[in-house]
């Protein structure tokens, strides 16, 4: 997420693994993490054509105070439901 909130364009899963570096993880799992944060709505998807298909292109959508308050109005209600 860091490295899309300081993007100032949308970026390929590509970009988003070299910038976290390749060598601390594999590209299946950021593409794997990207649609997860996707799927989430803390970042949106677009996507371009060109030679060999389609592309996608992720950029935050949400600010990291925003994430934080969805994460812990999530776990408080989960806990409340728990409890009852």
């Amino acid at each position: 997420m860091e490295y899309l909130w300081g993007s100032d364009k949308p970026k390929r899963s590509y970009d988003v693994w070299q910038g976290v570096g390749p060598e601390n993880i594999s590209r299946a799992s950021i593409i794997n993490s990207l649609k997860w944060l996707r799927d989430l709505r803390f970042i949106k998807e677009t996507t371009e054509t060109g030679k060999g298909g389609h592309r996608g292109l992720y950029e935050a959508f949400l600010t990291e105070q925003e994430i934080l308050v969805e994460v812990y109005d999530e776990t408080r209600k989960k806990l409340s439901q728990e409890k009852n």
